[in-house]
């Protein structure tokens, strides 16, 4: 019993799940914010304890590892299976949160295992949950459970849900729900703790699989794209984590954010965003704003000051739904805000909050932030603004006063009535009702739909994202057309725009590219992109940590030293490459020098790196009296695989530079030569 009452800690920090009553066919229920439903060990089985946890035998394949894991051969291993499936929004919360404790707990023996139990028929496929798995950064095994075999051998009834099983076999508890991060974290320690004490954990981890890129290309899943005023195309490279604007034929002409994943304002850049998505422009095009999402903020880039700031959402991940009264938007948790649409006037910005089920309209002026619709439901229902329920809204497109909705899970386009919040359905009935059926709106069938844009009041075109389709609604003759099958090429879109031709621009995420379909043509074509800068892998914590604990230490020594009495010096190093990497062509390359505990420079230089495994550069600098006997060098530049040319990796680094006595050499020109070598944040 003493054991049991740890799945109770854990139990208490999750927030409700999509969930339902019958384990052999899985439901949903509406989001609320009541505790979840903890599915605890039977008391028959408390009476001999824990019970074992049952075998992981019936997944249709495996991916992440080369060969079917047994919970045999684990044995000595803490294991956690995150019961999940990709398109839910609930799932995607706990992604980030396992990643950083396996990153946490790197040096334990934890394992981290993935049960994916398919909802949508276009979630069966292996090489799609392949495609996610990169996607969300998934590195640790999946078990592709699409006949929902392990799904019922241990009694799961919503996603997510997690298990997690002592090294001896035992389940030591099974929740479901997004976890509290910090009580998931103590509950595993605390059972890592008692498995120790009783001899029963592994004296080692098992090695765990490199983490992987998440596309190659310029473009990395892209989540949505808008044309702008100029015929220019802005496309968030959700996957790289930047935002691109590129010219009408893919052309690069600005990058917004160096790649690494957090949040960050400030220059272009500087600034970092996490699986960016919606977009929408204000002034001609020179301000944008993006719902960056696994940030849960929204934020605004000015495009003349080439600067990002936040302007709403905290950064942390929401637990309640927003409320009808307007509240201060910086100090608003939200919850995974999708898509965007800007009114006319430009004052309001509304949100699709996928996490919270609801539509939002932020006051750009005041600054305020407020409900326009949904109850925080998950569920399709009509109705008034505190009554209606959305599922994971992903997709906004406004057509004078009525703003439409993509509303994902429940495969439905809603519309809203930005005035009121009236809420209708044009074509959905439920949860878990989808297909791609052609024919009257009553009928019709979507399939977790994410775009949607208006072509007019009444007709509206569909990124149906798992039928890899587009589809054309007509609101005034009720019916639902494709325009664009499934057999066309595209990979689950999920982003459109209209340029000022009539032709369409489609975000194709896991295709990893944009297209174009011009007005009057059936045949898609590829949009290339050109002139993007190298793709930086990391975070903004990782990049930091590196550049605090980096090759700090390291003092190097002067290779020439040339003295004469001038204040003027000119320090002149050689980058070196780590092995099997080349510095970036084109890559920004900062050089500043200080003085010992300076914290402003006293020589600078800022320039493009010239590509090769090696780099010459030179910062001036200048002394009143004697240098001291040692400075301060710090580099940042990006270094990218050689080799295969899969990746880039930022370096930050700073060194010490000793300075050789001045003497009295008669030379003209001070000058100090250094061979600089980088290394990548692993060494």
């Amino acid at each position: 019993m003493r054991r049991l009452a740890r799945s109770a800690l854990l139990a208490a920090a999750l927030l409700p799940s999509c969930r339902g009553g019958d384990a052999s066919v899985p439901d949903e229920t509406p989001m609320a914010v009541t505790p979840p439903v903890i599915e605890a060990p039977s008391a028959s089985a408390l009476e001999s304890d824990e019970p074992d946890a049952p075998s992981l035998d019936g997944a249709i394949a495996w991916l992440g590892v080369d060969a079917p894991l047994t919970l045999r051969e684990l044995r000595g291993q803490v294991v956690v299976l995150d019961f999940w499936t990709y398109c839910c929004i609930n799932c995607m919360h706990v992604l980030p949160v396992l990643r950083d404790i396996e990153e946490e707990l790197a040096h334990e023996p934890l394992v981290v295992l993935g049960v994916h139990s398919a909802k949508f028929d276009g979630e069966r496929d292996p090489q799609r949950i392949a495609a996610a798995m990169a996607r969300y950064g998934v590195d640790h095994p999946v078990a592709v459970d699409s006949e929902m075999t392990i799904w019922r051998r241990y009694g799961i009834r919503g996603w997510p849900s997690l298990v997690i099983i002592r090294p001896n076999g035992r389940i030591a508890a099974i929740a479901s729900g997004e976890p509290d991060p910090e009580v998931l974290r103590r509950a595993l320690k605390g059972v890592i703790d008692e498995a120790r004490a009783d001899g029963s954990l592994a004296a080692a981890p098992r090695p765990r699989p490199a983490r992987k890129d998440a596309q190659a290309g310029p473009l990395a899943f892209p989540g949505k794209v808008i044309a702008l005023a100029d015929g220019s195309l802005a496309v968030s490279d959700s996957g790289h984590h930047r935002i691109l604007i590129t010219d009408r034929a893919g052309r690069v002409r600005e990058a917004i954010g160096g790649g690494l994943r957090g949040l960050r304002d400030g220059a272009y850049a500087d600034a970092a965003f996490d699986d960016p998505q919606g977009l929408a422009a204000a002034q001609g095009g020179s301000i944008l704003y993006v719902a960056d999402t696994r940030n849960h903020v929204i934020r605004r880039i000015d495009r003349k000051k080439r600067t990002v700031t936040t302007i709403a959402g905290t950064g942390s991940l929401g637990e309640v739904p927003l409320v009808a009264r307007p509240t201060s938007a910086r100090a608003a948790p939200l919850r995974s805000p999708w898509d965007l649409a800007l009114a006319r006037d430009e004052r309001t910005l509304y949100v699709a909050l996928a996490g919270s089920h609801q539509i939002a309209a932020l006051d750009l002026k005041g600054g305020l932030i407020r409900r326009l619709a949904g109850s925080g439901r998950e569920d399709l229902i009509d109705g008034d603004a505190s009554v209606a329920a959305f599922a994971q809204p992903s997709g906004l497109a406004l057509a004078g006063k009525r703003l439409y909705v993509a509303d994902s899970e429940v495969s439905a386009i809603r519309a809203v009535e930005v005035e009121s919040g009236a809420t209708s359905t044009v074509i959905g009935t439920g949860l878990f009702d989808f297909g791609a059926r052609d024919g009257a709106l009553d009928q019709g069938r979507l399939q977790h739909a994410l775009g949607v844009l208006a072509a007019d009041a009444d007709h509206l075109i569909v990124a149906d994202t798992y039928n890899n389709a587009l589809r054309s609604i007509d609101r005034k003759k009720g019916e639902i057309t494709t325009f664009v099958a499934g057999d066309a090429g595209l990979h689950e879109p999920g982003g459109l725009t209209r340029e000022k031709d009539g032709s369409i621009v489609i975000a194709d995420t896991n295709g990893g590219r944009l297209v174009r379909l011009r007005k009057g043509a059936t045949a898609l074509e590829a949009i290339a992109i050109e002139g993007a800068p190298p793709v930086i892998a990391g975070s903004v914590a990782a990049a930091a940590e590196v550049e605090g604990e980096g090759p700090a230490a390291q003092t190097l020594s002067a290779r020439e030293a040339v003295w004469n009495k001038s204040e003027r010096l000119e320090v002149r190093v050689t980058l070196t490459a780590p092995a099997g990497h080349e510095l970036s062509e084109g890559a920004p390359l900062d050089l500043a020098i200080r003085a010992p505990g300076a914290a402003t420079p006293i020589g600078e230089r800022h320039t493009s790196a010239a590509g090769g495994p090696e780099i010459r550069a030179i910062v001036v600098v200048y002394f009143e009296g004697p240098p001291p006997p040692t400075l301060d060098l710090d580099v940042r530049a990006i270094a990218c695989d050689a080799v295969n040319h899969a990746y880039c990796t930022p370096i930050r680094a700073r060194y010490t530079l000793a300075v050789p006595p001045t003497g009295e050499a008669p030379e003209r020109g001070s000058t100090l030569t250094y061979t600089v070598p980088l290394t990548t944040p692993t060494g």
